[in-house]
């Protein structure tokens, strides 16, 4: 997946993906993260990401989005029937 636009929130990388919003894979503490898509919450008429326990809104997360050059390997796993 190529991220061509995205932010980082309290040492956490989020990118931009044909307008969906994903939390990159990333480790702390001995424990890893993987990548993450990041639903929208409408609060009234006001469009929110919960990005590490704060509500960020949408006019918030576009001040902090640079042009940044991020790509991710996603694996695909085989399918397998059991």
């Amino acid at each position: 997946m190529q991220f061509n636009y995205g932010f980082i929130y309290h040492g956490v990388r989020y990118g931009w993906n044909k307008k969906q919003l994903y939390r990159l894979p990333f480790e702390r503490n001995n424990r890893t993260f993987q990548l993450k898509k990041i639903d929208p919450i409408v609060i009234g008429c006001t469009t929110c990401y919960n990005i590490q326990r704060n509500k960020l809104t949408i006019n918030k997360i576009k001040l902090l989005t640079t042009s940044v050059d991020w790509y991710i390997e996603e694996k695909k796993e085989n399918f397998c029937p059991f």
